[in-house]
């Protein structure tokens, strides 16, 4: 030390050493990453139709037994068509009405485990039904779920007779940003404020 200067203090712990680095190296590298999870719109596969959170697809080209139909489907992430509210199956039967695959087109519902006990392959409740006059009756042991095209009313029908099909999934709901924001105003305020401690 040369003659008149003082020795440099020791700052108590947890107080603020402004001497021990830079701080306009600090102020030059002080940026905040934010990550922010947000709704977009929902989106769907080509090939499928968004409804609310879900995507539709409407097979009328290709016919298939009921158990062909539900593996398509679930190659594809999804199942076939389990129903919830008339108004989900009021815009599926505008478009099914359109539809060129004879009577009627699968649906998720079975009720192979134990008869009259119906329930949907995607594991929703199986509680709003539409049943056409007459149904479910099991006529030749019928266990397997569709939709006549005309009017959206359902029919227990045999499995193994080939339609088209329904196979619903759960849209793309929510995109993600991540980004980075220069902060060097609010180090300097800390700076600042932990200088006049």
């Amino acid at each position: 030390m040369t003659g008149g200067q003082n020795p440099k203090p020791t700052p108590a712990p947890g107080q603020w050493d402004q001497q021990s680095f830079s701080n306009t190296a600090l102020l030059k590298t002080f940026s905040i990453y934010r990550c922010f999870m947000f709704p977009a719109d929902s989106h769907c596969d080509n090939g499928y139709l968004l409804y609310r959170d879900f995507c539709y697809h409407f097979e009328t080209e290709t016919v298939k037994s009921w158990q062909d139909a539900e593996d398509h489907c679930t190659s594809e992430q999804g199942h076939l068509v389990s129903f919830h509210s008339e108004e989900e199956l009021s815009f599926l039967t505008g478009i099914v009405q359109n539809s060129p695959t004879g009577i009627s087109l699968w649906m998720g519902g079975h009720d192979a485990v134990n008869e009259g006990g119906w329930e949907w392959t995607d594991g929703s409740p199986f509680r709003y039904v539409r049943w056409a006059e007459g149904n479910p009756d099991d006529y030749f042991g019928e266990d397997c779920l569709s939709m006549y095209i005309n009017d959206g009313y359902w029919n227990d029908d045999v499995c193994e007779y080939k339609r088209g099909y329904i196979c619903k999934k759960r849209g793309e709901m929510l995109a993600m940003a991540l980004y980075s924001e220069d902060r060097t105003d609010l180090m300097k305020n800390i700076i600042t404020e932990n200088t006049n401690i």
